[in-house]
């Protein structure tokens, strides 16, 4: 049984301070992730408390939080001198978003195996959010505030979304977690902007060659071009790529011009100016462990305050 107690320091003056906890985070197929959760407050005035969380999961032994493996922030609903956590939060102001800005995959992100590329960072993604959703019961949502890229055998990064989508017809994030856009209709938007690129007629090579393929090597145009000309559409032209080629090999060649293209039609629109949300509701509650051991605070004026008490069962 986890006897999980966060507590802050309320400041007696108007700087801020925080506190950091370490956690021992365990996934289904038996990865552990080293992760630090700090929480940040901020004195308003005499009753309120702004406060937030940060989590960062799969910390590098360089202790740089930045390079963490993932970075999740919460704005905890504001607070009088009787705060206390609820389940059911009542005011439609308080927040029920987490915000998860950065996701990366490094073999190392895990410290006791290698993380696999795929299954294994969507259960380093699942066990972070799961994490959240147990210490935080008042967030309903995610905000997918990660601008994602996926690195290709070349070293070089690509555009994840776009790279999906070319793909799979999807994100990786709407794949792996069921993402979507608000409201409906804007999703509902996407959905058919997804078709139309899937049936979009091809113009001619020579005028795609000019618009798009400027920064691609001669020897990969030529290739382009033998599967461009037997297509009919963009759908049916990158599903050849991929028959031909396979998914390594088309990271590549779609990393000089896949984001051209996509602004071109307008996909941007979508991917990158919307927010993306996953529904807390579809994650599920794994275990973790508190390393009391590990847990420093910043060193003020203070008094403590438990800000939420949780007893979870493995």
């Amino acid at each position: 049984m986890n006897n999980v107690e966060l507590t802050f320091q309320r400041p007696d003056t108007t700087d801020a301070t925080q506190t950091k906890y370490s956690f021992k985070l365990k996934s289904p197929s038996g990865y552990r992730f080293d992760s630090v959760y700090i929480v940040h407050h901020i004195e308003r005035n005499q009753r309120k408390l702004n406060i937030e969380g940060s989590l960062y999961v799969g910390n590098p032994k360089t202790g740089d939080l930045t390079e963490a493996c993932v970075t999740i922030s919460v704005a905890y609903p504001e607070s009088n001198e009787e705060y206390e956590r609820k389940y059911n939060i009542k005011s439609p102001s308080d927040p029920a978003v987490a915000n998860l800005i950065l996701a990366k995959h490094y073999f190392k992100c895990a410290d006791n195996k290698d993380l696999l590329q795929g299954d294994g960072t969507v259960e380093m993604l699942k066990t972070a959010m799961s994490f959240i959703k147990q210490i935080c019961p008042f967030v309903k949502e995610f905000d997918l505030k990660d601008s994602s890229s996926k690195m290709c055998d070349n070293r070089t990064p690509i555009t994840l979304p776009y790279f999906y989508i070319t793909n799979k017809g999807k994100t990786w994030y709407e794949s792996r977690f069921a993402a979507y856009l608000k409201p409906q209709a804007l999703y509902d938007e996407y959905s058919q902007a997804i078709r139309n690129y899937t049936v979009n007629p091809l113009e001619e090579f020579g005028i795609f060659r000019i618009r798009y393929l400027k920064k691609t090597p001669p020897e990969v145009v030529e290739s382009l071009r033998e599967l461009y000309v037997k297509s009919n559409t963009m759908g049916d032209f990158t599903d050849k790529l991929y028959r031909k080629y396979g998914a390594k090999l088309v990271c590549i060649i779609l990393q000089s011009w896949i984001d051209e293209y996509m602004r071109s039609i307008k996909m941007d629109k979508y991917i990158m100016h919307q927010h993306w949300y996953i529904d807390a509701n579809t994650i599920p509650a794994y275990s973790f462990t508190n390393n009391t051991k590990s847990l420093t605070t910043t060193k003020q004026n203070t008094r403590k305050r438990t800000i939420w008490n949780n007893t979870n069962k493995k």
